[in-house]
């Protein structure tokens, strides 16, 4: 619950933090385009929000890659959901990334890519 209150009340730092914790973006940057974006959508009537979506799809079809998330990538699905539900979105990354912090992958490609710790092997059991 907690990342997606995260994802809804304070997007800019939830995306530049999911950026940055798969080496996609710089969380410095993302914040300062952030604020810029902020500052001149008043004046640009809308483009600042086009520009942010623009944004968080480029994040969004980067970690698709890294975790190798390619089957049936659609870029017309992956533009709407950065348009009309980007909390949804980015809720559903920094969820993704906690499990594989976690270590819930077993794919290798991933593991080496983001400098996560190895799955845990599983316990021995004792009776």
């Amino acid at each position: 619950m907690k990342e997606q209150l995260f994802a809804c009340f304070c997007i800019c730092f939830s995306l530049a933090q999911t950026g940055h914790r798969v080496n996609v973006c710089n969380f410095p940057a993302v914040i300062v385009i952030f604020i810029l974006v902020g500052a001149v959508a008043y004046f640009t009537a809308g483009v600042g929000f086009l520009v942010w979506a623009i944004i968080s799809l480029y994040v969004r079809v980067k970690f698709r890659e890294i975790y190798g998330m390619d089957d049936g990538f659609n870029w017309g699905y992956d533009c709407c959901l950065s348009l009309f539900c980007n909390p949804c979105t980015l809720a559903q990354m920094r969820i993704h990334v906690e499990a594989g912090e976690k270590g819930f992958f077993s794919k290798p490609d991933v593991i080496e890519k983001l400098s996560l710790p190895a799955t845990p092997a599983a316990p021995d059991a004792k009776v």
